[in-house]
């Protein structure tokens, strides 16, 4: 079996690298920054294991992953890529310093192959210190970064038995990318029939969907030759404001471009910078979606996760009648309306025990684990949701006559996923803060009993609930004196 590791690997591109590779028989080390990180998508994932390391410490990543040799190390993790970070002169000094550590702990671990995620962006500052340095300004601060990085390991590469691959990659799209890039804002402004400005979009471009750059990538790691860099695009290289124009024909908006209302400082690249084909010819490689196919897939998507107005959608769970509920949000420029509860939906959704009585709301410090709870007698359904923070949130079913009795199954809430849990009558629980000033709220149908108020311990071995956390819990005397499932079947038997 093969052993690959993947920094960065809860994002946009890591993560769909690490599910990638998840499917052949091989393991994978996916390389986290800390236990505040949002590993849903990565998260359970066999032959994946997730390593909580920050960048800064990733000259330890050799004791916290204890296997001899790693054939393929993917360096995709990067701080600042959008926003403010990307002018930060800490912040991109940091990560050219990190990767350098990176490829040290790969040296340790006698890794083959060292794949660096490297940009197109780090050329514009080359094509501005030969043709205009008046042009340099602090927008190039990023891809300085990430050009000095590969320079640098470039450097410790050519001593080392750990060779360098670096992949050069342009412009990724696709369902799933939640950032602030021109492909993502464009398509949303168009779908509320708004006008656009862009520069004046003579710059040439290249793009490439999701899907092809992780298989670039996977054939970079498998095939490409050590020591080479690879462009990785769909060597489709036009004018911007033509991809621009085949994604308002793919939406079919009437909306207006207006080229020009925008000041472009940057480089005009010609792509004669990078042998847009070795990729290509080394290793066999071929994208398989077109732009066109891409963006519709896109578009599909980013429709689908903008709810009409007043629309709540429903995810199954594998246990009967718990349901995640997807509440109506909406945002505009002056922020944000959320509604996650309306009885008719609610009963709708086949859920009829939502007689909401009482309401609570927690606050939480980081690590703190409140469960598994539940009432004896007259047990309550809840509606948990989180309003600023992120959870781990489990649910154990007690009920008697459930398929499901014994069985647990967790989720992650968070402010950002705004995702609710609606939980049955008849079930323990209880829940993990991954970061400090976690706040959640309950809404509760049915009176709290205090004289009726138990628990089963958080970490019962015949139970083996999975916590992300399990150092460092904070609890409560009371929670931590709970009894054991076994112990609950003996007294009670069920609710």
């Amino acid at each position: 079996m093969k052993n690959f590791i993947v920094t960065g690997a809860n994002g946009y591109i890591g993560s769909r690298l690490v599910k990638e590779l998840s499917g052949q028989p091989v393991k994978v080390y996916a390389v986290v920054k800390n236990e505040n990180e949002d590993i849903e998508n990565i998260y359970g994932i066999d032959n994946v294991q997730i390593v909580y390391c920050s960048m800064s410490e990733y000259d330890t990543l050799s004791e916290k992953i204890k296997c001899d040799k790693i054939d393929v190390f993917y360096h995709l993790a990067w701080e600042g890529l959008c926003g403010e970070g990307r002018f930060d002169i800490k912040i991109q000094l940091e990560n050219l310093l990190f990767s350098c550590k990176a490829f040290k702990a790969a040296e340790k671990m006698c890794t083959n192959k060292f794949v660096f995620a490297a940009a197109v962006r780090g050329y514009d500052a080359i094509k501005l210190l030969m043709e205009d340095t008046e042009k340099i300004n602090i927008k190039q601060l990023y891809g300085v970064s990430k050009l000095s990085s590969h320079l640098f390991l470039s450097c410790l590469s050519s001593n080392s038995p750990t060779k360098l691959c670096a992949a050069i990659i342009t412009n990724v799209y696709g369902p799933g990318d939640v950032s602030p890039w021109l492909i993502n804002t464009t398509i949303k402004k168009l779908l509320n029939n708004e006008n656009v400005s862009f520069t004046h979009g003579m710059q040439l471009y290249d793009y490439i969907y999701i899907d092809d750059a992780v298989r670039g990538l996977l054939k970079i790691g498998s095939d490409g030759i050590c020591g080479h860099d690879y462009y990785l695009g769909s060597c489709r290289i036009m004018p911007l404001y033509k991809y621009l124009e085949i994604l308002k024909d793919v939406i079919g908006s009437d909306a207006e471009f207006k080229y020009g209302e925008v000041p472009f400082d940057g480089a005009l690249l010609t792509y004669s910078e990078f042998d847009i084909n070795k990729l290509y010819k080394e290793t066999g490689f071929k994208t398989e979606v077109s732009f066109e196919e891409g963006i519709r897939k896109t578009v599909e998507w980013i429709r689908g996760s903008i709810p009409a107005k007043q629309d709540f959608s429903l995810e199954s769970t594998s246990i009967e009648g718990l349901k995640i509920i997807k509440p109506f949000y909406m945002e505009d420029r002056r922020g944000y309306f959320l509604k996650d509860f309306e009885k008719s939906v609610y009963l709708e959704f086949g859920i009829a025990d939502n007689d909401i009585t009482e309401y609570f709301e927690t606050g939480s410090k980081k690590n703190v684990i409140r469960g598994m709870h539940f009432q004896t007698k007259n047990p309550q359904a809840k509606i948990i949701r989180v309003i600023s923070g992120r959870i781990y949130d489990v649910v154990l079913d007690l009920r008697k006559d459930s398929r499901s009795f014994g069985q647990w199954q967790g989720f992650y809430l968070s402010e950002e996923n705004k995702k609710v849990l609606y939980i049955p009558k008849g079930f323990a629980h209880g829940y993990i803060s991954l970061r400090d000033n976690t706040v959640v709220s309950y809404k509760v149908a049915g009176k709290y009993e205090p004289d009726a108020d138990s628990g089963i311990i958080w970490n019962d071995p015949n139970i083996g609930i999975d916590w992300p956390v399990r150092d460092n819990i904070i609890l409560s005397d009371r929670d931590k004196s709970f009894m054991t499932f076994n112990d609950f079947v003996k007294k009670i038997g069920s609710l």
